[in-house]
């Protein structure tokens, strides 16, 4: 009994671990004119999030007052608690005097990448 105990363990041990379901959102901003880079900065307390691998802002180049928002989150739990948490809620209040809507919005399921296992 003890040797298949331990024969399970190591088999166990073993197997590859199961890949992480990470959450995402590519979404596209729009600021009122004249405000993106007002925005871009009221934005910045979001990289604080608990469980946000990588947020990444980026100026639309085709449009003057859109912004490109790229984020990744280690699941989609800790995204969820996150859109609920004091970081978020605190910048929001800012970011939204400077918004006009959020025009495109898409949840993905990142797959790998440079800060992902």
């Amino acid at each position: 009994m003890k040797m298949a105990l331990g024969m399970a363990a190591a088999l166990a041990m073993a197997a590859p671990a199961a890949a992480a379901e990470y959450d995402g959102v590519v979404a596209h901003i729009l600021a009122k004119p004249g405000k993106r880079d007002a925005l871009i900065d009221a934005m910045r307390p979001l990289v604080a999030m608990k469980g946000c691998i990588d947020l990444v802002i980026a100026k639309d180049s085709q449009n003057e007052d859109g912004i490109w928002l790229t984020e990744i989150w280690a699941s989609k739990q800790l995204h969820e608690e996150a859109a609920k948490g004091e970081v978020f809620t605190k910048a929001l209040v800012n970011m939204r005097p400077l918004m006009v809507s959020i025009d495109q919005n898409y949840k993905t399921v990142p797959v790998f990448g440079t800060r992902l296992k």
